[in-house]
């Protein structure tokens, strides 16, 4: 009984691939297979000359049979060359193109994942982005010299909610941490912060709509969590354009929005053993997956001239998108890396 199997997406190309590849091959020991005919006929037409040769007269007749099917089986010998070698060659150059058609779907499709990834991670920044500015004017945040310990409970509440955040934290102008919303989880108040970039950016904005964002990095505060902060300046009364009077960071776990998107690309099954989905910095500096040996370490050498690509080099596949930004975040020059191969 014969054993049907149903071709579907990826595996359509190399299943057609794979077909004249066997068709080829079938001609090929065709053709050896008439080579062998083709060498017992002349050797029986040999041994016929030979037989023709030593009868004399008697034998001219049968040697004139005997000379025509070596003829023949040379004809037959040179046809059947010219046929298999046409039908090879034929065969051959439709597996490559069919090949160099599949490679360009692949690299489109892959080349478009990567997009998709790093918009993904792109409309989640900005939403962080709007979160830090919001939360600045909450009147727990507002009053959290007066009443750090209301602040804390404000902040454990919103928390609750917002599970992509590993702490919130409100900061004195000099640095020092008022206020954390997981002070159970994180004894982080008292310790200063005045020397982190982000926190003198977020210092210096010059109004409720701006904001600052640091680097991805392993917080030694936060148990060495992989975090990257947003901040902006906390301001009087709350009010767009007061004076400053602390700061406010979220602490966005950045383990979980990376890996989770990085496990959402939808690849095919037939790919996932062999294929690597990667998030690069604007230096190409591994950032995702934050499991990777070269995390914050290893540096991706490759052509970042086009904002999206792919290339194709033997049975391995590149591609890339670089962040498209979202709405008014226009995003920290990253891309995202898929490799197959």
């Amino acid at each position: 009984m014969s054993e049907n199997k149903q071709v579907t997406g990826g595996n359509a190309t190399e299943h057609l691939i794979n077909g004249m590849q066997a068709t080829a091959s079938k001609a090929s020991r065709f053709n050896s297979q008439l080579d062998l005919i083709t060498a017992n006929m002349n050797m029986l037409s040999l041994n016929a000359l030979i037989e023709a040769a030593n009868s004399g007269v008697a034998g001219k007749g049968f040697g004139v049979v005997a000379q025509e099917m070596k003829n023949l089986a040379e004809t037959i010998k040179t046809a059947s060359n010219a046929f298999t070698s046409d039908v090879i060659d034929s065969l051959k150059a439709r597996v490559e193109e069919s090949r160099r058609i599949d490679n360009i779907v692949n690299g489109s499709r892959f080349a478009d994942l990567a997009l998709n990834l790093i918009d993904v991670i792109d409309r989640n920044l900005f939403e962080r982005t709007c979160d830090v500015r919001w939360w600045a004017t909450d009147a727990a945040v507002v009053g959290a010299k007066e009443n750090p310990d209301w602040a804390s409970k404000r902040l454990g509440v919103i928390l609750d909610s917002y599970t992509i955040y590993q702490d919130i934290w409100v900061i004195r102008t000099d640095g020092t941490i008022l206020s954390n919303g997981r002070p159970n989880k994180y004894s982080v108040q008292g310790k200063s912060v005045i020397n982190e970039a982000w926190f003198q950016a977020a210092k210096a904005t010059q109004s409720g709509n701006e904001y600052a964002v640091g680097e991805i990095h392993k917080n030694p505060y936060l148990i060495n969590a992989s975090v990257i902060p947003y901040a902006t300046a906390i301001r009087e009364n709350g009010e767009e354009s007061g004076d400053v009077t602390g700061v406010i960071v979220v602490m966005m776990d950045w383990s979980g929005l990376a890996d989770g998107a990085l496990k959402a690309v939808r690849l095919r099954e037939n790919e996932r053993a062999s294929t690597e989905c990667l998030v690069v910095d604007n230096k190409g500096v591994i950032i995702a997956p934050t499991n990777h040996p070269g995390f914050l370490r290893d540096r991706l050498q490759f052509n970042q001239a086009k904002n999206q690509s792919f290339e194709v080099n033997n049975a391995s596949l590149f591609a890339q998108a670089l962040t498209p930004g979202y709405e008014t975040y226009q995003g920290l020059g990253w891309r995202a890396v898929i490799k197959k191969g």
